[in-house]
């Protein structure tokens, strides 16, 4: 197959990874409590033997992918699936957001399921044991990891994404007009960097050096959406983040994602999750 040369939007430098969980746990059989999940964040998978699997959930299908052991999977924000496991698993896992310019961000982009080329341990065992040394955490809120973990954990995924970029077949061309994503990348990163502002088409054009008429026509040939549209589906995903890995209030997370109240932000998230 051939590889999909994709473009570096702004260089590598703009490239990040929010970092929410970095655990490893013991997980016996039948006891893997993921059903029809769509989560607004990223999955990086890897376990100590088979076991697990992952059932995508995708255009009326299912197909069932495997989880093979010593062996790195991501599992991209929107994905809908349904986890089993049938073994007793040590399974070492980080939840994640990609920040950074597009093509990532829409991840439609993306397939279900990635098994990471050539990404053979130890890249991620160092990583695992000092997880394995975390204490216990209740199931409802993890607290962020300690910044040496967290790092340490950006440090993985820029390599497992940097195999994947290296190894074009793993990736899906963009859908979206690739001239056009160069000329509103800024507006995406300002979106990324600001996403609670109060951003409009004028502001987002200017941005981009263009007219409003003519940005809306080239966000849209690029992403497929709407700035508005895309701009209240980046607010939602953050919201929701926030939501499951803070104790912040409905009233604090609607306010910093750009919502007028709680109930403007519950109505948009009900509609959406």
């Amino acid at each position: 197959m051939q590889k999909t040369e994709m473009p570096m939007f702004g260089g590598a430098t703009d490239w990040n990874f929010r970092i929410f969980v970095a655990r490893t746990i013991r997980v016996a059989p039948k006891l893997w409590r993921v059903h029809d999940v769509c989560s607004p964040f990223w999955r990086f998978y890897a376990n100590n033997r088979a076991g697990m699997s992952v059932e995508i959930h995708a255009r009326g299908a299912r197909e069932t992918f495997e989880l093979l052991p010593h062996r790195a999977y991501l599992i991209p924000a929107g994905v809908h699936f349904t986890g089993h496991n049938g073994a007793d698993v040590e399974h070492f896992y980080l939840h994640f957001d990609v920040l950074g310019p597009p093509p990532l961000q829409p991840h439609a982009h993306f397939g279900g399921v990635m098994e990471i080329p050539d990404f053979e341990p130890p890249r991620w065992e160092i990583l695992r044991e000092k997880c394995r040394q975390l204490p216990a955490i209740p199931d409802e809120i993890a607290p962020s990891p300690p910044a040496s973990i967290a790092l340490r954990a950006q440090a993985i995924l820029f390599e497992a994404f940097a195999h994947l970029w290296e190894n074009g077949e793993h990736l899906r061309a963009p859908s979206g007009d690739l001239a056009a994503l160069e000329a509103v990348a800024p507006a995406l990163q300002l979106i990324e960097s600001d996403v609670g502002a109060p951003l409009n088409n004028t502001i987002l054009a200017a941005r981009c050096h263009l007219c409003a008429d003519y940005f809306i026509v080239k966000f849209k040939a690029a992403t497929g959406q709407t700035p508005a549209q895309y701009l209240l589906q980046r607010r939602l995903a953050r919201g929701a983040q926030s939501l499951l890995f803070s104790d912040a209030s409905i009233e604090k997370v609607a306010s910093q994602n750009g919502f007028c109240d709680r109930f403007h932000f519950s109505r948009a998230f009900a509609r959406r999750y």
